[in-house]
């Protein structure tokens, strides 16, 4: 771990490489990025300078067997170090390093302008060599820490010994301040190359890579990580517990996506996104079915363009009225019209990658940043959201970002659990403040809590929390209770769509909510209890995610209550054992006062708790709040994070996942879908010029 004095500072990690077999393969192709000007630099600490041929390479690729197709630099001679560079079809050129890399950190660099060659250590130039044109560059990957790893049975490979960080190429020659500033200095480390005014075309910090089974060397100039979903028939895919009909099946929307495809076929399906009402597919060319009235798909429509493997696109379907147009890349690509009424979908859920069930019509290849408007975005917007070949990552920059309402990005944020083997996606439209949640195992895992004053000598109080249930379809299980006997609250789920609410005063006061499904999702539930209402239905209210339900009461509920004994959550009171819950919780609190929902004028409590489907990180507007129990870790214990009636864990266990109602889960996504990105910007000189008027 870094010193506190040293937390601000660039970089505070390195890796280290043992020079008989570490290498990265970076999958940066030169030839591919580079057309005639270029910066190389890497902050480097050498240990033993030798093996191979001698050279320790930093970075480097060989064409197997086309000496004239070269990139790369290193160090050699283990007495007086000296630079080693190749590029193109120049031989090996060196010069004598002035600061010395076996005696500690020090940065090197090598720019070419098109003619020159100019060598630096620390920011000091240390010497200039004029070679004129360079021939073509490597068509292969390039590795840090050795080079022509292309070949397996080549030994010319050259590892590198020592520590390293800061690996950065740019596609210009940097200046001279430039090189100083990307150098630092000895008290504050490095320089941050992505302020530079160009920023680099690949930046490998090497200190903040992710581990995942290997370190994964991340490309910071271009974005860090996508998903890969396997081939045609692995079944890879991303379900979301919604099926957005009420979009789908409304006069406008938009979806987008970005794809890159490993293999293409005409008479292959591959699916981008589905709800089962709408499924929008690659076979050759983009291509959607829409489900019609009679069960049956309507006839599908392509878009004009045939599509490449190994190339990323930004595919984009807008429905505006009875029109659907394709967009490729930010320009149109066809509209068809079709009249015909688009109905709902018997599906509950949503599937990015896949078909429901089939695992032979998979997406084979990358997809990033899916999203979903509940309008149709016009060309401008849809230019914007291409934004020069790269995905927006700031949701204020996105074009009608209040219409926007899923958003995957399906990147490196997205949390792995390593006891699921599967994938937490979030919705960044509203971005989880929870990436975590407590498991109930259903056999004796519960919390307790001492006794709430919110159930005691009082006409009214509110509760709410948030669960995804595994299962309920048998005995039933107990979401939390105070009290026994004839004076008790309790919410109890039973029967796999039945909740109970029982809230007794000398055995009075039932209430049965049905049809609902808390399974394998996320949901809000807002119980509000007003003793100095009238009636049943007034004096308690059910509301699942913000949607007040209808209660069916077999007893009257009582004016007043007073409910002692602990608190427990995922347990019946009085018991032990039993009826336990069986699935997650997640911020459960308790008010001392009747939530207002926003009927006749009133503040919209209930809704503002819902928080469009992820629970609150700040309940500070919450002036009756009594208890809040977050439920977000086991580290801390469970606290109140408002009172004091902190409680004590009976063998929940933490969950890694997003606490969020339109999160998704991956099926069959091991930690090897995520992999490095190569989606880049590939802007032109500026986005702007001047106009005259003549």
């Amino acid at each position: 771990m870094p010193r506190n004095a040293n937390q601000s500072k660039q970089s505070n990690y390195s890796m280290d490489f043992d020079g008989a077999n570490d290498y990265i393969d970076t999958g940066f192709i030169p030839a591919d990025k580079i057309s005639g000007n270029f910066t190389i630099s890497a902050y480097v600490d050498c240990g033993n300078i030798g093996g191979g041929i001698g050279v320790d390479f930093i970075c480097g690729v060989q064409n197997y067997g086309t000496t004239g197709k070269r990139f790369g630099f290193g160090v050699y001679d283990n007495n007086a170090p000296k630079y080693y560079y190749m590029f193109g079809s120049l031989g090996a050129i060196s010069f004598t390093i002035s600061n010395n890399p076996k005696n500690g950190w020090t940065h090197l660099a090598v720019t070419y302008d098109g003619t020159n060659l100019r060598f630096y250590s620390n920011g000091t130039l240390d010497g200039t060599t004029n070679v004129g044109a360079l021939s073509a560059l490597p068509t292969s990957n390039m590795y840090i820490g050795a080079r022509n790893k292309v070949n397996p049975n080549d030994d010319a490979v050259d590892f590198f010994d020592g520590k390293m960080e800061q690996v950065c190429i740019f596609d210009y020659a940097l200046s001279l301040s430039q090189v100083t500033t990307l150098y630092g200095d000895s008290t504050n480390g490095p320089g941050n190359p992505m302020a530079l005014p160009s920023s680099p075309i690949a930046y490998y910090p090497l200190g903040t890579s992710a581990w995942n089974g290997e370190y994964l060397a991340e490309n910071n100039a271009i974005g860090d990580y996508v998903f890969d979903f396997g081939t045609f028939t692995s079944n890879d895919r991303i379900v979301i517990n919604n099926n957005f009909d009420t979009i789908i099946t409304g006069t406008d929307f938009t979806i987008s996506s970005w794809i890159n495809l490993d293999s293409i076929a005409s008479n292959q399906l591959k699916f981008i996104f589905t709800n089962e009402s709408l499924q929008l597919t690659i076979t050759d060319k983009i291509t959607t079915y829409l489900r019609g009235a009679s069960g049956y798909f309507l006839s599908p429509f392509d878009s004009n363009t045939t599509l490449s493997t190994g190339e990323w696109y930004n595919v984009v379907l807008v429905k505006s009225g009875s029109d659907y147009t394709y967009y490729l890349n930010g320009s149109s690509d066809g509209t068809v019209n079709n009249s015909t009424s688009v109905v709902n979908s018997s599906e509950t859920t949503s599937l990015i990658g896949d078909y429901y069930g089939t695992g032979t019509l998979g997406f084979d290849g990358r997809i990033s940043n899916t999203q979903i408007f509940n309008t149709a975005l016009s060309s401008t917007e849809i230019e914007t959201l291409y934004n020069y070949g790269s995905p927006i990552q700031t949701l204020a920059n996105i074009p009608q970002n209040s219409n926007l309402k899923a958003w995957y990005k399906l990147d490196a944020t997205e949390i792995y659990n390593s006891t699921s083997t599967e994938w937490s996606v979030d919705n960044n439209q509203n971005p989880s403040a929870y990436p975590s949640s407590l498991d109930f195992s259903g056999t004796s895992q519960y919390i307790s809590c001492s006794s709430s004053s919110v159930f005691q000598n009082t006409s009214n109080f509110s509760v709410s929390f948030w669960v995804n249930m595994d299962d309920y379809s048998g005995g039933g299980c107990f979401l939390m209770s105070q009290g026994s006997g004839s004076n008790i609250f309790h919410i109890y789920a039973y029967s796999g769509n039945t909740i109970q609410v029982r809230l007794r005063k000398d055995g009075l006061g039932n209430g049965t909510i049905s049809n609902i499904n808390l399974n394998n999702k996320w949901n809000n539930i807002c119980l509000v209890y007003d003793g100095t209402q009238t009636g049943n239905s007034n004096m308690l209210k059910f509301y699942l995610n913000k949607v007040e339900q209808t209660i069916s009461f077999n007893s009257n509920i009582q004016s007043s209550i007073n409910i002692s004994s602990n608190f427990l959550i995922g347990q019946q009171s009085g018991q032990s054992g039993i009826y336990t819950i069986d699935g997650k919780l997640s911020n459960v609190s308790l008010f001392s006062n009747s939530l207002t929902d926003g009927t006749g004028g009133t503040l919209n409590q209930i809704e503002t708790l819902y928080n469009n489907g992820t629970p609150l990180a700040d309940m500070s507007s919450f002036s009756s709040l009594v208890s809040w129990w977050k439920l977000d870790n086991t580290t801390t214990g469970i606290e109140d994070s408002k009172g004091s009636n902190n409680g004590t864990n009976n063998g929940a266990t933490e969950y890694p996942g997003f606490v969020n109602t339109l999160a998704g889960e991956s099926i069959g996504m091991s930690q090897s879908n995520l992999v490095q990105s190569d989606l880049q910007t590939v802007a032109p000189y500026s986005k702007y010029a001047l106009s005259f008027d003549g």
